[in-house]
């Protein structure tokens, strides 16, 4: 069976395949069919690995048609696949491009006098779900505008790593081994055992140490070469760190729109999960050569906290840092405990993928 046959099978009952026609605003078009250009060029990239159980492999990527915000992984018929819905590329946008459209957001970046507070857009936010052939609010300054389109393709990127981290890390065979489960879907519609909440938890953060490295490594690479010359203008560490705030934040926001308990959620909180990322941005600055300063990164982060604050959008309530700590040291544990089995599935994985 072909990968295209597999994913239109695999996704049938959440919309199948989308096709990008005309019914589309045509910067919308334009924007969905770039990504995964780009995206399918990264997988293509990433096929092989020297390190165990992270190829990329044979991964096949498309949109789903479905409005809502998800994105899932899965193996159908030995195809692994990546769907991931529209409504999650658009509001990621819609977020990021309101958040530089805001004058007092980072007002040191271009001229943000000419940026004009937009009641509607906010409103908008607070929406679960708009139509996919809505245009997006954008930045009145170039610069803002350029930096904002920068900030949603890495919001973006991080989404497209966090799947491949569900594929490449063995979640799925794990997951179906343990739980039977077929699908890895970000937001389950059908309420999840206590056991395995706690399981998927520390999966998640799993998943997002493949998002953070490789998103921090695509980063890099974009501010330091010539192509993007308008982010050698911008403080880079603390603008990652607001991509990521943001990213997390709009995950949380998602799951309160769907009235998911949060002691039965599937994801950490934002906070974290925000945590857990400036832990691994530490550890992981020597190797992406970008000094990732604490003080930088929280510069960026409460950025976003400030805005999100200011304009009142939805959020869940974010424990004590006490409590952060204590819930971070729970699921490192936890993800200890199933090491073994994990790196056992990925070390299969990577040897199918290198003698294929």
């Amino acid at each position: 069976m072909k990968s295209k046959t597999a994913f239109r099978n695999a996704f049938a009952r959440y919309g199948g395949a989308l096709a990008l026609d005309q019914s589309f605003h045509s910067s919308v078009q334009f924007g969905l069919r770039g990504l995964l250009t780009i995206f399918r060029g990264y997988i293509k990239k990433g096929h092989r690995s020297e390190r165990p159980g992270l190829p990329y492999g044979n991964i096949y990527l498309d949109y789903v048609d479905n409005a809502g915000f998800n994105a899932i992984a899965t193996i159908y018929q030995g195809k692994e696949l990546i769907g991931i819905f529209p409504g999650a590329i658009l509001q990621i946008t819609r977020f990021f491009q309101a958040f530089m459209s805001d004058p007092t957001v980072f007002p040191g970046i271009g001229n943000a006098k000419m940026e004009k507070f937009d009641p509607k857009t906010i409103d908008e936010l607070r929406q679960p779900s708009l139509p996919l052939n809505r245009s997006p609010q954008y930045p009145n300054d170039p610069l803002r505008q350029t930096i904002a389109k920068r900030l949603t393709f890495l919001g973006c990127a991080t989404l497209f790593y966090h799947e491949v981290g569900h594929l490449a890390l063995c979640h799925l065979p794990f997951l179906r081994d343990t739980f039977g489960i077929s699908m890895y879907e970000e937001f389950p519609a059908v309420a999840l055992s206590k056991k395995e909440t706690g399981i998927r938890r520390t999966l998640e953060l799993g998943a997002d140490v493949v998002a953070l490295q490789n998103s921090l490594v695509t980063w890099t690479k974009m501010c330091s070469g010539k192509k993007f010359s308008e982010l050698h203008s911008i403080d880079l560490v603390s603008m990652w760190g607001a991509t990521m705030a943001m990213f997390f934040k709009i995950m949380d926001a998602i799951a309160k729109d769907q009235n998911i308990d949060t002691k039965l959620s599937t994801h950490p909180s934002p906070l974290n999960r925000l945590f857990h990322a400036i832990f691994i941005a530490g550890y992981e600055q020597k190797p992406i050569g970008l000094s990732l300063d604490r003080q930088r990164l929280k510069a960026g982060i409460l950025e976003v906290a400030r805005w999100w604050r200011r304009n009142k959008l939805p959020t869940t309530n974010d424990e004590s840092r006490r409590e952060r700590v204590r819930e971070f040291s729970i699921y490192r544990n936890k993800h200890n405990r199933i090491y073994d089995r994990l790196v056992e599935y990925q070390i299969q994985r990577a040897q199918a993928i290198n003698s294929g």
